[in-house]
């Protein structure tokens, strides 16, 4: 075909434009879609790959917290624990096994329920020996017990407390005196007193007589009780035969003569007491024979 200098000028312009548009795409982007915004390769690369994954919390162990302890220190009881921890002291008896009256022993572990707030360290509280006290007459007044308090100052259970001494008591009052409350604690005084020889008139341990025993324990614990059987059958309230409880008075009538002897009873059907027929302090039943036949009531003393 023979070429003129027309059909010459027009292929050369379209040749030349091939290449420059040929040019161009060898340099773009090959992401780039007729009809859509083209972005640079490295912005598309960040946008279509997979987000960081979260990073792991912990250990990929379980997140629920372990029951937390409380260590029982000096001067604590239940109720007290309980409160500082925002509790009942029923709950956190059935939570670790215990009654509601159990003695708590320095160091031991109390478990407490989840997520419970931590307590609040009390500040020491002291109290001044007056005439007339006790450890059993201030636990009473503390909520606390002659033990306790012996253990917080290092003291013996049966020291006599000089006028002025200053000793460590529990924080706060402990909503008020324990009351007679402590019919176990009542129980673990007399206990102490068992083999004690008999002896008419007497409440020391060189012996006793049958109100001398409940007269000695109960004023120290801080109770005021005559030397008297029959004088201690007038104080506290009457109770049913079938509702005693331990620390509970019994009175008998061995003579026939009207309240003539008094013990104190334990549980389990069973009462201590100074007997005359046995020469000192022992342990008896009330289903015995002798003791069924002479019981005439009980006494509660609050």
């Amino acid at each position: 075909m023979t070429l003129t200098r027309k059909t010459l000028v027009p292929t050369t312009a379209a040749l030349f434009a091939l290449l420059i548009s040929a040019a161009f795409l060898a340099h773009s982007d090959p992401t780039c879609v007729a009809g859509e915004q083209c972005i640079r390769s490295d912005e598309a690369a960040d946008q279509s790959a997979p987000a960081d994954p979260d990073p792991v919390a912990g250990d990929g162990g379980s997140t629920d917290e372990a029951e937390a302890t409380y260590v029982v220190r000096p001067g604590d009881t239940l109720s007290g624990i309980a409160q500082s921890h925002g509790l009942a002291a029923r709950a956190l008896a059935e939570l670790n096994g215990l009654r509601i009256d159990s003695l708590l022993h320095i160091g031991m572990e109390l478990a407490l329920p989840k997520a419970a707030p931590a307590p609040e360290k009390p500040k020491p509280q002291f109290y001044v020996v007056r005439k007339g006290d006790s450890l059993w007459r201030i636990g009473r007044r503390y909520g606390t017990t002659a033990p306790v308090l012996a253990e917080m100052n290092g003291l013996r259970l049966k020291a006599i407390l000089p006028v002025g001494l200053r000793l460590q008591v529990p924080s706060g009052e402990g909503g008020g005196p324990a009351s007679h409350g402590d019919g176990d604690s009542l129980v673990e005084t007399a206990l102490n007193y068992r083999g004690v020889r008999y002896r008419w008139g007497g409440m020391t341990t060189r012996g006793m007589d049958c109100s001398g025993l409940v007269a000695r324990v109960l004023n120290l614990h801080g109770i005021d009780a005559p030397h008297n059987s029959r004088a201690l059958y007038k104080i506290g309230k009457s109770v049913s035969r079938a509702r005693l409880q331990p620390g509970d008075l019994v009175f008998f009538n061995t003579t026939g003569r009207g309240i003539s002897h008094v013990g104190l009873y334990i549980g389990e059907s069973k009462f201590i007491h100074a007997s005359s027929r046995r020469g000192q302090v022992r342990v008896d039943s009330l289903t015995d024979g002798y003791y069924d036949r002479k019981y005439v009531g009980a006494r509660r003393v609050e």
